[in-house]
């Protein structure tokens, strides 16, 4: 019990287990009624890669020596980002010349790419080394 009393909560998932989690919610109203209620929380593990892993945006080449990358993609990218190792926000970008994403500005290390896309949002994982 965390003492909730709005209408939605937060499960700590350092607790779950992977897979099927089992939790029991009771709620108590203003009169002291009580209803409770059985939730199943299916917790599973999912790498970066493995999101939008499924839509066809490729990037190339990867590993990148000069920070050019070639992006493919059938549908319309509203906006990119590039998180580095330590989590920082290193590169914005609302635009795409001739499929080519400049990230040159950029040090030798691993990024997250997140790709903000006209079908959601998509993560790639690229290494520029100089």
């Amino acid at each position: 019990s965390d003492g909730s009393t709005g209408d939605s909560i937060v499960i700590d998932s350092t607790v779950l287990q992977l897979g099927s989690n089992t939790i029991w919610v009771t709620v108590v109203d203003e009169y002291g009624c009580t209803a409770s209620d059985t939730l199943v929380v299916e917790y599973q593990s999912v790498s970066s890669s493995d999101i939008g892993s499924h839509i066809p945006l490729n990037v190339y080449p990867n590993p990148s020596e000069n920070g050019m990358l070639r992006v493919d993609f059938e549908g319309h990218i509203h906006s990119i980002k590039a998180i580095d190792i330590t989590g920082r926000n290193v590169f914005n970008s609302v635009e795409i010349v001739g499929n080519v994403l400049n990230m040159s500005q950029l040090e030798t290390g691993q990024y997250m790419i997140y790709f903000e896309t006209s079908v959601g949002v998509i993560i790639r994982e690229v290494s520029i080394v100089r």
